[in-house]
């Protein structure tokens, strides 16, 4: 456990990462979960790191091959291949059917040239992954769009969650640029592309124990461009919320950014003064641990003068892939590298649990 040290306070210890994973499972999942899943990250975790550094997709697949998640099978690969080809998609839409086995796209439409500007033959999963001629992911997106990849794959192997085939999946929307389009517009800026990945076991292969296809859904979106990554599985009510909040706490046990540090720099979001944050983290710590912490202005200024902005620095140098030196000049931008981290903002009931957790 993590300490708050200051000699004029008591020293409040902070839960780690593997305990946020075993408590939340025990509480939303089951406790037969949590040894599953404990387990899963440990042997994930250097898969996913793997995963990162030679953004290969033979390692995504290595990651599915012990799945133990439910999965319902679909359609035949054929069947669904003349729907897709037979239904009319949006304007700025068009859709690709990846293969976890082949390790390719074995189907991308023909309308991906009316969209963004590219020939069916140019969008393969080396230019989705950085390693092609012609890449289309934006340079500063790309790691963040790999790791929750990883994150992804590793949700999908455990077995308290099921997908089911056409509901179920998993979307990301990042930044990515076509400077080859014969598009204009698109040849000179970048663009939010959002990717809708369906999951499906074909029903000619029902000897697998994992998904063998998914089929992606891609949109060019007319929101505002940003440089945060924003990944989500949509299910039904009851996983919805489960499957997001399994995937925080994956992708922040990976970072293993400090809790501490984090729920600073969370209350930091909503104010600038030093006060307001000591209140708002001894308020909450009272509420849901019943303890007095007596955390003060002082202190949280120096943590985040001393220690908070390196530290942030340090974990988003690591994950981003960054050749230069990225620690934050301000605590506004050691916020926004903690959103494009995906640490913040901090799913409420993960937030309850980690306060809850709280000890003298």
């Amino acid at each position: 456990m993590s300490h708050f040290n200051n000699q004029k306070e008591i020293s409040l210890k902070f839960p780690s990462w593997k305990e946020v994973v075993i408590e939340y499972s025990k509480k939303e999942l089951g406790s037969e979960t949590s040894e599953t899943l404990i387990s899963i990250v440990n042997s994930k975790f250097e898969l996913i790191q793997n995963l990162i550094e030679t953004s290969h997709p033979a390692v995504a697949l290595q990651i599915l091959a012990d799945a133990e998640g439910n999965y319902v099978s679909g359609k035949s690969y054929d069947s669904i291949l003349d729907y897709l080809e037979s239904t009319k998609l949006g304007v700025n839409e068009f859709q690709t059917v990846y293969s976890t086995k082949e390790q390719k796209y074995i189907h991308v439409g023909n309308s991906v040239s009316d969209v963004i500007g590219i020939e069916p033959r140019d969008f393969t999963i080396e230019s989705f992954l950085g390693f092609a001629e012609k890449n289309f992911i934006h340079p500063e997106d790309l790691p963040h769009v790999i790791r929750y990849a990883g994150i992804a794959y590793t949700t999908l192997c455990l077995p308290c969650f099921t997908f089911k085939v056409n509901q179920d999946h998993y979307k990301i929307k990042f930044r990515a640029l076509f400077p080859y389009s014969n598009i204009p517009t698109i040849q000179k800026q970048a663009i939010n592309l959002e990717k809708k990945s369906f999951l499906t076991i074909d029903e000619t292969q029902n000897e697998l124990s994992f998904p063998n296809l998914h089929f992606d859904f891609w949109a060019v979106t007319t929101d505002t461009i940003s440089d945060v990554v924003t990944p989500r599985f949509v299910s039904d009510f009851k996983q919805t919320e489960p499957m997001n909040c399994v995937s925080y706490i994956l992708n922040a046990a990976l970072l293993n950014f400090p809790i501490k540090y984090l729920i600073l720099l969370h209350e930091r979001q909503f104010t600038d003064r030093n006060k307001d944050v000591s209140v708002s983290v001894n308020s909450q710590i009272r509420e849901f641990s019943a303890l007095e912490s007596g955390i003060t202005e002082q202190q949280v200024g120096d943590y985040f003068s001393k220690t908070v902005r390196k530290k942030i620095g340090e974990v988003y140098n690591k994950w981003s892939q960054s050749k230069g030196i990225e620690i934050p000049f301000s605590e506004t931008q050691a916020i926004h590298q903690a959103q494009k981290l995906g640490l913040l903002p901090i799913p409420e009931k993960i937030k309850a649990l980690i306060y809850s957790r709280v000890g003298e």
